[in-house]
């Protein structure tokens, strides 16, 4: 039985698929260079972790350095800025301090809203984004992964946003992080919430490049782990936000109360029958829409669209995606179909549909689309339940 990476007890499966090792479009003579590989993902009923079994890191390094320059910019497409900005609130509400660094900073959207709020900001991330956090916002970034002593100064606040479940030697990365604070500094985490994904039934979250799924109990206890007090964790919709300080000592790890486990264990069991359902009813409209002459677009050129493209057969004409660094490219496995920029959306007409394709900025995303349901075009909405937007008289 494969054992957790967190607790050293054994785990159950519950998933077991091939899948693509990297999510992200790329471009079409590209398509054959990344591996479709399995991935199995596994409970812990012991600390209520949900982690992947095995990654396959050298192929997940392999990607990383040929594609990673993929990932949307929230500084040029907007997508996001709510994300950070919440996160940035929560920050400057319970933190106190005046030097910050950012892990994976990627275009500084972030620490340039912390610089706004009086810090001094730094960054560290290998992705070209980062250009942008030189060029536009004249933030000090280092084009690398972080690791101890890259930077010659020390930090009162470190934050961690969507990077923690890709690492999977969680524990030498967090003794890293805490070398690199000041005494009584804080570690800022923002991580997906699987209790989130399960309960809302989250098409394309399980992917090789997420080692870690956090339960709010398993993150509290990694980080007590590696000597960390809590200071504040919130449950925030589809994330977790987490605050704390590195104590110096041992703490004591926090049993994890039966009810928290089998609520896990139930949404894992509601989540498998939730996505055959989604598939019966997306199956349904499709047949509807096909007899009255529509065509069928995507919109999200990501790792959902991925997920609900290896789900059931969709005939979709193309995938729409607001980033332009997008645009004519191709997510793997589907050479078919093409990324148009959001201009295309001017040239749909009522015989037409797009289904949002997309959980975390799915009210984002609808927001910008609402004029064109004005005009007619249906759009789709996928959670928590398939609805239309609604025309605005």
């Amino acid at each position: 039985m494969p054992k957790c990476n967190f607790c050293q007890n054994e785990i159950s499966v519950f998933l077991d698929y091939d899948y693509p090792v990297y999510v992200r479009p790329v471009e079409k003579k590209d398509l054959s260079k990344v591996s479709i590989l399995p991935i199995k993902i596994g409970f812990c009923r012991n600390c209520n972790h949900v982690m992947q079994i095995n990654p396959p890191q050298r192929a997940l390094e392999k990607v990383y350095k040929k594609f990673y320059k993929t990932f949307q910019s929230t500084a040029l497409s907007g997508i996001g800025s709510k994300e950070a900005d919440d996160f940035a609130v929560f920050v400057n509400k319970n933190i106190s301090g005046k030097n910050l660094l950012e892990i994976g900073c990627s275009d500084g959207y972030f620490l340039n809203l912390m610089q706004k709020k009086g810090w001094n900001v730094w960054g560290c991330d290998p992705s070209p984004k980062t250009q942008i956090a030189i060029e536009r916002f004249k933030i000090p970034v280092k084009k690398k992964l972080f690791y101890k002593d890259l930077f010659d100064k020390k930090f009162d606040c470190i934050v961690i946003r969507h990077v923690l479940e890709h690492i999977e030697d969680v524990d030498r990365f967090l003794n890293e992080i805490s070398s690199s604070l000041e005494p009584n500094g804080y570690l800022a985490i923002e991580v997906p919430n699987i209790i989130h994904t399960l309960k809302f039934g989250v098409i394309g979250s399980f992917i090789h490049e997420h080692i870690s799924y956090f339960t709010p109990q398993s993150l509290e206890n990694l980080l007590n782990k590696m000597d960390y007090i809590t200071v504040f964790l919130i449950k925030r919709r589809n994330v977790i936000y987490w605050a704390g300080r590195h104590s110096g000592k041992k703490l004591s790890i926090k049993p994890v109360k039966e009810k928290d486990k089998n609520l896990t264990k139930n949404l894992i069991h509601k989540y498998i029958k939730g996505l055959e359902r989604l598939k019966r009813e997306l199956m349904i409209k499709q047949k509807k829409w096909l007899a009255h002459g529509y065509s069928i677009y995507l919109y999200g050129g990501g790792g959902h669209t991925l997920g609900l493209l290896n789900l059931l057969p969709l005939q979709i004409k193309a995938i729409i995606d607001k980033d332009e660094s997008k645009k004519g490219k191709f997510l793997v496995g589907f050479k078919n179909l093409e990324i148009y920029s959001d201009d295309f959306l001017k040239t749909l007409s009522e015989k037409d549909v797009v289904i949002i394709s997309s959980e975390f900025f799915q009210d984002e995303i609808a927001k910008d689309l609402q004029r064109y349901a004005d005009k007619g075009v249906k759009v789709l909405k996928l959670y928590p339940h398939g609805n239309y937007l609604k025309k605005q008289l």
